[in-house]
């Protein structure tokens, strides 16, 4: 098949975008009513999180809820 075991590890991946990288390319691709539904909260990720990568799931501070 051509894999071997570091292919699927994910060596070389590409890092995954920023939400600055990532949030214009949502509000392009969604309907006019979904930007005005969602356009509040995208604005709130982008106004503390901009640099953020989005496969990050949480910060660093932040206590894991029960």
């Amino acid at each position: 098949m051509g894999v071997s075991p570091a292919d699927l590890l994910g060596t070389g991946r590409p890092a995954a975008p920023t939400f600055a990288e990532y949030i214009p390319v949502v509000r392009e691709a969604v309907s006019d009513g979904s930007r005005q539904a969602y356009g509040t909260y995208w604005n709130r990720v982008l106004e503390h999180w901009s640099e953020r990568r989005i496969d990050r799931r949480r910060h660093c501070g932040q206590r894991r809820q029960p």
